[in-house]
């Protein structure tokens, strides 16, 4: 510490300064904070309540890595890229439209709620697929999925 005035306030260079904040952060690395307080002093920072918002949620949505949650990870089993995604989803909804025409073309074959029961099957896989698909687009996740 360079100097003391005459209160006995300490005087720091910005070196010091620098070092004791340096410090005094990774003491207080092992303690929790709350995500309000965190939030208050990003937006007294400057930042936008909007972007402060977003990056919580990706956070907490996604984890701090910005890995794929578990849900996106289940839904892409086994899809190396997104081509391959694709691939899935446009097969999913294919099956779903012959099922439903099956219904309605086919009925003494099977079932027609069978048919049904089918399509919406097909349908909601297409569905969670798709949904899958527009998150990892957002976060740019397709290089982590196939690192993983």
């Amino acid at each position: 510490m360079t100097g003391r005035d005459t209160n006995d306030e300490r005087w720091l260079t910005e070196a010091e300064a620098a070092d004791f904040l340096r410090r005094a952060s990774q003491l207080d690395a092992g303690q929790s904070v709350r995500l309000r307080h965190v939030r208050e002093a990003a937006v007294e920072a400057g930042l936008s309540v909007d972007a402060v918002n977003d990056a919580a949620e990706e956070m907490f949505e996604a984890g701090t890595d910005g890995t794929p949650p578990d849900w996106v990870r289940f839904c892409l089993i086994g899809v190396p890229n997104r081509t391959g995604a694709q691939f899935w989803y446009q097969l999913s909804c294919t099956a779903g439209l012959v099922s439903g025409a099956g219904a309605i073309l086919l009925p003494s074959i099977l079932s027609p709620a069978h048919f049904f029961a089918a399509g919406l099957w097909f349908f909601g896989c297409a569905a969670i697929s798709a949904k899958a698909i527009r998150w990892m687009d957002e976060h740019s996740a397709w290089d982590r999925l196939t690192r993983e």
